[in-house]
C-alpha cells in the first residue's frame, strides 16, 4: 500500500476511488463503506483520504477523543481490507479553514484525481463542517467525480460508530466493542521493565508502554489473547493502578501470558481484549491477591 502525506500537488495518483474520513478503528461501518467503494469503483484505485491528527485536537484543544487505533494500525487494517493508497492530510488550523470547494479542488482533484468518492450519508466537510453530501455531489459534477453515499451500519438499534466503540471500551464492554469493530479491541505497545512485583508473587507480567492518546479499557481484569511475534498466548490482563501493591497511582496495562517463560523486554506486544472478568480491587494481603490471580488465570485458561 502506498502511503502519502504532505503537499497533495505531488501525490501523483490517477483514477482514484476515495473514502474520506478519520476511520478510527476501521470498524464494521468503515468496512462496509470500503466494500461499497470497491464495488462501485471497480477498475479504480481504492484509496482512503484521512486526517492527522484527529480534527478535534485542533478544533477542541484539550478534549480530543482517545484513539481506537494508531496511524500504523489503521494503515495495516486498511491494507487488509483492500485499500491500495492511504493519503494523509495534515489537519492544521489552515486546513480547517478550507472551503468545501477548496477541499475538493486541492485534495480530491489535484491530489488524488478522484473519479468516485464514497462517504457516509451524514458526511460534512470544509470550514465549520459547512459542506454537505449534496454540496459534495454538486462540486463532483463540476470537477469530474461521482459521489456515492451509504447509510450507516447498525448494531441492532445502535448506529456503529467510533464514538460508540470508545464508550464500550471505556465501560469495559469488550463484547460490544468487538461486535462493532468486527474483531477484538487491540492495544499494542512495547514491553518495558516494571517493578517485578508480579514475578515476586509467582505471576510475572509484561508491562506495556502505550501511546498516550489511545483508548484504554475500564480498570479491571480481562481475558485476552497476547500476540508476541508470530506466537499467540492466552493472557490475564490487569488495567489499573495495582492498589494492593501500593503502586504510585499511575495507570498500567500489564499482562500475564499463560505458558510463556521467556524475557520479552523491548519487544512489541499486542493484546486482543476478549472479555472483562472482574473489577480491580484492593486485597487485605499479598496471599489473598495471589489466590485471586490464580483464579483469574484459571478462568482465562478455561476460556
Amino acid at each position: 500500500m502506498r502511503i502519502m502525506r504532505g503537499d497533495p500537488r505531488v501525490w501523483d495518483v490517477q483514477d482514484a476511488a476515495v473514502v474520506i474520513g478519520m476511520l478510527d478503528g476501521v470498524h464494521r461501518g468503515h468496512q462496509a463503506l470500503i466494500e461499497h467503494l470497491k464495488t462501485e469503483g471497480e477498475g479504480l484505485i481504492p484509496t482512503v483520504l484521512t486526517f492527522e491528527p484527529h480534527p478535534r485536537v485542533i478544533l477542541s484543544p484539550g478534549n480530543p477523543p482517545p484513539r481506537l487505533s494508531s496511524l500504523s494500525r489503521k494503515a495495516e487494517l486498511l491494507k487488509e481490507h483492500g485499500i491500495e493508497v492511504l493519503a494523509i492530510a495534515d489537519f492544521t488550523e489552515e486546513f480547517s479553514r478550507l472551503t468545501p470547494e477548496e477541499f475538493c479542488s486541492t485534495f480530491l482533484v489535484t491530489g488524488l484525481d478522484a473519479r468516485l468518492v464514497a462517504v457516509a450519508d451524514q458526511f460534512r466537510f470544509g470550514v465549520d463542517g459547512s459542506g454537505t453530501v449534496a454540496d459534495l455531489k454538486a462540486w463532483g459534477a463540476a470537477m469530474g467525480f461521482d459521489v456515492s453515499p451509504i447509510s450507516p451500519a447498525m448494531d441492532g438499534a445502535q448506529k456503529i460508530s467510533s464514538t460508540a466503540i470508545r464508550e464500550a471500551v471505556a465501560a469495559g464492554d469488550m463484547l460490544t466493542a468487538a461486535r462493532q469493530l468486527g474483531r477484538p479491541f487491540r492495544l499494542t505497545g512495547t514491553v518495558i521493565e516494571g517493578r517485578r512485583m508480579g514475578r515476586d508473587i509467582g505471576f510475572p507480567t509484561a508491562n506495556l508502554e502505550l501511546d498516550e492518546d489511545l483508548a484504554i479499557p475500564r480498570h479491571g481484569v480481562y481475558r485476552a489473547e497476547a500476540l508476541l511475534g508470530p506466537a499467540r498466548y492466552p493472557a490475564a490482563v490487569n488495567v489499573g493502578v495495582r492498589p494492593t501493591m501500593d503502586g504510585d497511582g499511575a495507570e498500567t496495562v500489564e499482562a500475564h501470558l499463560l505458558d510463556f517463560e521467556d524475557d520479552c523486554y523491548g519487544r512489541e506486544l499486542s493484546l486482543d481484549f476478549i472479555e472483562r472478568i472482574r473489577d480491580e480491587q484492593r486485597f487485605d494481603s499479598v496471599d489473598s491477591l495471589r489466590a485471586q490471580i490464580k483464579h483469574d488465570v484459571e478462568q482465562v485458561r478455561q476460556g
